[in-house]
């Protein structure tokens, strides 16, 4: 049904003195239009509600970030309207670092500071909120982190030989959907990877609740990936290797594969791997099927030396690719 009412049939009206009838243009009762604005109402509704959106964070201006909102089903939407957020980093020295919860946006404002506060910009509702502070052994450390449903697992790497911290962030239920409590805790089960380890990359699995994560030595470069139960808070060895790409990788429903950086300026994806077993890396390099250049921009810039931060409304991924 258009926006408008459209009839095929005409009525007559008979001239009192000539007695011929002439057409008249249709007329709609006020019963049907009410049904049409009803309709029209129901509609834009709807155009609303499935409408998707992604929200990118940039370091598009010397002071700071921005975050854009552009229509996810638009192939030309660029970024001409003015953003909904602009960031002024409150250490230029220290940039701030993001992640994403749920349709959160999570603002680590000054990741070195342990009173510096967390933001959160909530898409849904477009506001901003103020979060809790960064916990002590993610002072300074706040670069490995991964979302699993309404949490935030943040893994630090080891201060003065000692043992990597494993915090998660999650909101406390509240019978006031307007108000949140958002607090940091301490995981009982401490990560397995050794004091000269690095975290390479790391991923969910699909079931949405396994945190798959790999390291390297430093020293004699020896890979081992294991994988995080959030459920029951149990770690599991998988083997001697590493996840191929670099940083975080995200699964991609039409792939059914993990998708990430592979080395500098390339996208690899790989297949997911098993949860239940030791797997290979052989075996997931069989699943490689994608290797694409980022093409250099105008200045000679790759496309990921300016991109920062990538969610969608209703949740999604989040990635630096600086």
């Amino acid at each position: 049904m258009s926006g408008r009412y459209d009839s095929t049939a005409s009525d007559t009206e008979s001239g009192s003195d000539s007695g011929s009838s002439r057409s008249k243009k249709p007329r709609m009762s006020k019963r049907l239009q009410g049904e049409e604005k009803q309709a029209n109402c129901a509609r834009k509704r709807s155009r609303r509600s499935e409408q998707k959106h992604l929200y990118l964070v940039l370091d598009d201006w010397k002071d700071g970030f921005s975050i854009h909102k552009i229509d996810a089903d638009d192939d030309e939407a660029d970024l001409g309207q003015p953003p909904v957020l602009r960031l002024v980093s409150p250490a230029p020295g220290f940039p701030m670092r993001f992640a994403v919860v749920g349709s959160n946006i999570v603002i680590v404002t000054n990741p070195r500071c342990g009173q510096a506060p967390t933001l959160f910009y909530d898409t849904k509702r477009t506001g901003l909120a103020v979060g809790p502070p960064l916990p002590g052994p993610l002072v300074g450390d706040f670069h490995t982190s991964v979302a699993t449903a309404e949490m935030l697992y943040a893994l630090s790497f080891h201060h003065r030989n000692q043992q990597h911290s494993f915090e998660v962030m999650s909101c406390a239920s509240s019978p006031n959907p307007c108000t949140m409590s958002w607090s940091w805790t301490s995981v009982p089960s401490p990560p397995p990877f050794e004091e000269d380890e690095w975290i390479t990359s790391y991923a969910v699995h699909p079931d949405g609740h396994t945190i798959f994560m790999s390291g390297v030595n430093k020293y004699n470069l020896k890979r081992r990936t294991f994988s995080f139960d959030t459920r029951y808070c149990e770690w599991r060895f998988h083997g001697e290797w590493a996840l191929p790409f670099q940083g975080q990788g995200y699964y991609d429903s039409t792939l059914d594969g993990w998708v990430g950086l592979h080395e500098d300026g390339y996208i690899c994806a790989c297949q997911v791997a098993p949860r239940s077993r030791a797997s290979s890396v052989e075996g997931l390099r069989l699943g490689l099927s994608i290797s694409i250049r980022l093409r250099p921009g105008p200045d000679g810039d790759r496309a990921g030396d300016r991109a920062g931060v990538c969610a969608h409304d209703r949740g999604g991924a989040v990635h630096s690719l600086r």
